[in-house]
């Protein structure tokens, strides 16, 4: 799921031309408020994403860091459906535009 995240967030920041962030989570915000920005997204589930991007819960970007930089932290099978219930639309919406 994090890769997936990531390489749809760098395809749609290539696609509309953004300027490049150093960072998944900076890239995830530039990418959400983008998308907010052209009403692809309402601002509740802006106001989400933040919360996943920002706060260190286990649905989070710096969970998704962890799982790929700590060799003693992985997903059990219900936090991913978890991710996608969350993060679906996120998904769809960059893939698609």
């Amino acid at each position: 799921m994090r890769i997936l995240v990531e390489l749809s967030i760098e395809s749609y920041i290539e696609k509309h031309n953004l300027s490049k962030a150093d960072n998944l989570g900076r890239k995830f915000g530039l990418v959400s408020s983008h998308l907010l920005n052209h009403q692809r997204i309402d601002r509740s589930y802006y106001d989400e994403l933040e919360r996943i991007r920002l706060h260190d819960q286990l649905i989070s970007i710096p969970s998704m860091q962890r799982y790929i930089h700590s060799p003693d932290f992985a997903p059990m099978e219900n936090e991913l459906l978890a991710y996608w219930a969350r993060l679906g639309r996120f998904l769809i919406a960059i893939l698609n535009h």
